[in-house]
């Protein structure tokens, strides 16, 4: 999918994928899940075959799901990393990545934000707060 650029149909691929064996959207090592995220913000964005054909809704539900499936991952990383040195490496990692991957700009960045409706904008800056925060327990802060 990702190598023909399919963005539009990886999300319901791995819907199905996940409903079928949801262990796999559970492992966090893999990154199913946030790979599954990425691929919907990105056909939400237009980029990749078929998005040009995407609805105004149907990019808001691409954009819902890349948001859930994110707050999933989020909630499954421990939530006193720093207590756990090799933990809270790995998480400090993953999360970094977050906040500087390119996949996700259009729903982290603050112009794709502001174009975003409020209840929409206000979820994802939520979000992207807990991440933050998260971040900085890594650190022990």
């Amino acid at each position: 999918m990702r190598r023909k650029k399919r963005y539009a149909d990886a999300p319901l691929l791995y819907g199905k994928a996940f409903a079928a064996d949801p262990k796999a959207a559970e492992n966090l090592n893999q990154a199913h899940r946030y790979n599954a995220a990425c691929a919907a913000a990105l056909a939400a964005s237009g980029q990749g075959a078929g998005a040009d054909k995407l609805s105004t809704t149907e990019k808001a539900r691409l954009r819902q799901q890349a948001l859930a499936w994110l707050q999933a991952d989020l909630a499954a990383h421990p939530k006193r990393p720093a207590q756990e040195p090799a933990t809270a490496v790995s998480t400090r990692k993953v999360l970094q990545h977050w906040l500087r991957d390119p996949d996700l700009g259009s729903v982290r960045d603050v112009k794709e934000l502001a174009e975003l409706p409020r209840e929409e904008r206000e979820a994802w800056l939520k979000l992207w707060g807990a991440v933050c925060d998260l971040l900085a327990r890594t650190l022990g802060k």
